[in-house]
């Protein structure tokens, strides 16, 4: 079976990307809901598939969804605020 991989160039700037506080100025509003947003709960699931293109080589694909429970600091009504962030994602080897 056929592996492909990205091209290695070893001029390239960075490996990782860049840190946020690289490129967010200070007293940005995301270091502020940062700081205050705690994670209540984290689950993901993988699964992978095989798919074969008519005339081609079969492709491997990670399929996944992920969720964060985020929870905020109380409302001005002491209510409590729990927001789902929902990550859905399609990773295909070919």
């Amino acid at each position: 079976m056929n592996t492909r991989f990205r091209p290695y160039h070893p001029e390239q700037s960075y490996l990782l990307p860049p840190s946020p506080s690289d490129w967010l100025a200070e007293g940005h509003l995301t270091y502020f809901i940062a700081e205050i947003v705690d994670t209540l709960e984290v689950d993901a699931k993988f699964w992978i598939w095989t798919v074969q293109p008519t005339g081609g080589d079969p492709l491997f694909q990670l399929q996944y969804v992920q969720r964060v429970i985020l929870d905020f600091p109380p409302a001005p009504n002491g209510a409590n605020i729990h927001w789902p962030h929902i990550s859905v994602a399609t990773l295909v080897k070919q």
